[in-house]
């Protein structure tokens, strides 16, 4: 029996209904991957994580027809809508574009005349908020064929559906270009990013201020034998001068700058416990690599121990304010400048470069390794495939440019003023697409309580037209039942029974 109500905020001749009381639902199978031969054929087999609301033209994977027979997969027509079922690629949608197979993963959805597929895979992509909220399970909430059939749909006379389609799809055309434009404008501020830091290293940046300013500029040399000066009366002699690095393969920098590594200008170089540490509601932050982010250290989401284990830890887990912190495993080469003097502490998937007494200005060492330089260094050293990994040992060979104090300040300056553009007009594309998220909603919203489009009064109710709907599927039900009972006669006669 169909269930419909009237709503008074939907038009007179609109009418709510569920999705299983228009449509018919199905599921497929998985071919064993024991077989390989079954992935070895023709036929299109997709999986949830295909789906990519939009039409499907395509599939990664082809089967066989004996895959086909031995499985519970089964060929979907073409035009029919689909909905993902499972985990993070649930309440997404696709459109068959092709005739093809589908995975366990997949609902599919048949319609009855007089119900457009677009109307529904617009009000779906509208609803699936909703739908989510509806997931049943533990760690990987799913949906189910039943929960996708009782999703309550608010019919529109199959005339106005169309006109509805054809609004939505004119809106949506022109909403795509608008954010499509907004994308182009971030990919441009990452790669305008890019070249300012790329500049500020190879000396172009502060041209024009070097030229000006010749008369206070002291060579960078003079600074580096400074800091190996204050590391030997440190050390108390025990500091050997590391060896000058060879910068024939480098590139030339300008005139009073050199080329150091960062083992030359750091007390150390190391990285944090590996030991399990106890975890605390509230104590000391442990700050592993997801939070470093950048420039600076997310404290807020830090697991916390307690001040008895922290005070047990070596100094090289401990960083102090002015070093700096480099991300060495899984996502690698993010860095942050310790700004606070409350303590926390490090695991192993974070460096830290000791610069207790380092005269070379902290933004320009975070600048260095944030840019194009330092990063294609850091990548073609990676280890690791799944979970890429730094050697400290490799990080702290790595060249960095160096001039000197007055012009690492002028090179600060002119990023940040650079930079800071580049971030208010990400922000400006941050909230505009924001506000297309929110306006496409609302071009939905409006669309699915009928004031998208204008009614005509000459178009059929919605209430005739489910109606139709319910003795077409009476129909097909009865039909079904005949095809069932036929079938069962013909097995046992198959099997030696008399019919």
């Amino acid at each position: 029996m169909i269930q419909k109500s009237k709503d008074p905020q939907l038009p007179s001749n609109w009418i709510w209904t569920h999705l299983g009381e228009i449509s018919e639902t199905t599921s497929g199978g998985t071919p064993s991957r024991k077989h390989k031969e079954y992935f070895d054929g023709t036929i299109p087999w997709l999986k949830s994580g295909e789906l990519d609301n939009a039409l499907i033209s395509s599939s990664e994977e082809f089967i066989t027809q004996e895959a086909l027979r031995n499985s519970a997969t089964k060929i979907i027509p073409h035009g029919t809508l689909l909905v993902a079922l499972y985990g993070a690629t649930a309440g997404k949608l696709g459109i068959l574009g092709i005739e093809a197979a589908i995975n366990q993963a997949i609902c599919a959805i048949t319609t009855y005349d007089g119900l457009s597929n677009k109307f529904l895979f617009w009000y779906l992509a509208f609803y699936r908020e909703k739908l989510l909220g509806s997931r049943i399970g533990g760690a990987q909430p799913n949906l189910t064929q039943g929960i996708v059939r009782k999703i309550p749909v608010p019919l529109a006379p199959f005339s106005e559906q169309g006109r509805i389609v054809c609004k939505l799809e004119e809106l949506f055309t022109r909403l795509d270009a608008g954010v499509a434009a907004l994308q182009n404008i971030k990919a441009q501020l990452q790669l305008y990013r890019q070249a300012v830091l790329k500049h500020a290293f190879n000396g172009k940046l502060t041209e024009e201020w070097r030229k000006t300013h010749k008369a206070i500029i002291e060579p960078a040399s003079a600074l580096l034998e400074s800091i190996q000066k204050e590391r030997q009366k440190k050390e108390k002699g025990q500091y050997k001068n590391l060896p000058a690095l060879k910068s024939s393969k480098l590139p030339i920098l300008p005139d009073g700058w050199v080329w150091a590594t960062w083992e030359q200008i750091s007390e150390w170089v190391t990285y944090g416990f590996t030991r399990p540490m106890p975890h605390v509601d509230e104590g000391i932050p442990i700050v592993t690599a997801k939070n470093v982010k950048r420039g600076n250290i997310q404290f807020k989401n830090t697991h916390k121990t307690t001040i008895e284990a922290f005070e047990e830890l070596s100094e090289k887990d401990r960083p102090r304010k002015n070093d700096v912190l480099i991300t060495k495993d899984g996502t690698i080469g993010r860095a942050a400048i310790v700004r606070t003097e409350k303590p926390f502490c490090i695991n192993q998937s974070v460096a830290v470069v000791w610069l207790r007494d380092c005269p070379i200005k902290r933004e320009y060492l975070l600048s260095i390794i944030e840019s194009p330089f330092t990063q294609k260094l850091i990548w073609s050293k990676a280890r690791g495939v799944a979970l890429k990994h730094l050697s400290i040992t490799d990080f702290k060979k790595m060249p960095l440019p160096i001039p000197s104090s007055q012009e690492q300040q002028a090179i600060i300056n002119e990023i940040e003023r650079r930079l800071s553009v580049a971030d208010n007009i990400e922000q400006v594309v941050k909230t505009s697409l924001l506000q297309a998220r929110t306006l496409r909603q609302s071009i939905l919203k409006n669309a699915f309580k009928g004031r998208l489009v204008a009614q005509d009064p000459a178009d059929e109710p919605a209430e005739r037209l489910l109606e139709r709907i319910e003795k077409e599927k009476q129909s097909n039900q009865k039909k079904g039942t005949k095809k069932r009972k036929t079938g069962k006669r013909r097995q046992r006669s198959l099997n030696g029974y008399v019919e």
